[in-house]
């Protein structure tokens, strides 16, 4: 049975429920999923008087706050577009841009027919014309990239091609000569992206910080900043680990840069 003590700390011992950013440039709330832990330092500044006693020591005399510059670090899971803002300092944006198409694969011996079939739309690489411009191609053979040539898609047949060949169809059908089954190939196609959500220039805004935690017995704490400014740092992974976010609660002009309530009120679903 745990001790009155244990019970206590047990009662304190809270959990994020959710995490909120509001943007104070648009308005926009941005709500970040699954926040697993977080930790607020105040950061105090300290100014002590020293003086000497009797015998010559140094002493405190007295000490009192003379500011703080509190942060607050959230724990989120594996990164979303949102989390990859914060992170890199960058809005994602809607716009254009030329991008690369990579096919790699082994062409497996005894593999007939349209090595890569053409692409169906909402699939990458659809879109793609028959013989496109700027392509590249190269075959690993004996631990060095070979060049390929690339030759037009219209009557292309593997058994017959030249050595060492490939040709590209509509939506970026891919085909080989016979000689490169046995042999990892890999080809570029220049391939144009629009209306897609690409990293721009833009830097983050200032937010309104909203984080809300339960207790053991559900009760709902509330930490809120009127102005929060992200601080620089965080990293972006391809294992789905959890990412810290870090951010400066700042004066805002009033006389604290963040509260927290005890609400006492139970959460429900």
């Amino acid at each position: 049975m745990a001790t009155k003590a244990q019970r206590a700390e047990l009662q304190y011992r809270t959990t994020p429920v959710y995490f909120m950013l509001k943007d104070l440039t648009t308005g926009v709330l941005n709500t970040f999923a699954g926040p697993s832990g977080y930790e607020l330092d105040p950061k105090i500044e300290e100014v002590v008087q020293k003086g000497g006693n009797k015998i010559g020591l140094e002493v405190t005399n007295f000490s009192f706050q003379k500011g703080e510059s509190p942060e607050i670090k959230i724990t989120l899971p594996a990164a979303d577009p949102m989390v990859i803002e914060q992170v890199t300092q960058r809005q994602f944006e809607r716009g254009s841009e030329n991008s690369f198409l990579p096919f790699i694969q082994y062409l497996e011996p005894g593999q007939v027919g349209r090595i890569a079939p053409a692409t169906s739309a909402g699939q990458y690489g659809f879109g793609v014309l028959a013989d496109p411009t700027g392509t590249a191609g190269s075959v690993y053979v004996r631990g060095k990239s070979l060049v390929l040539t690339q030759v037009p898609f219209a009557g292309f047949v593997g058994s017959l091609a030249a050595s060492f060949t490939y040709a590209i169809g509509a939506n970026s059908e891919i085909l080989f000569s016979d000689d490169l089954i046995g042999f990892e190939v890999t080809v570029g196609i220049p391939f144009s992206l629009t209306n897609k959500l690409i990293l721009g220039e833009k830097g983050l805004p200032l937010y309104s910080l909203f984080l809300g935690l339960i207790n053991i017995r559900n009760e709902v704490t509330l930490i809120r900043a009127a102005s929060a400014q992200k601080i620089p740092g965080g990293t972006v992974n391809s294992g789905g680990n959890a990412v810290d976010l870090s951010y400066r609660l700042l004066g805002g002009g009033g006389c604290v840069s963040y509260g927290m309530t005890l609400s006492e009120l139970l959460t429900f679903c």
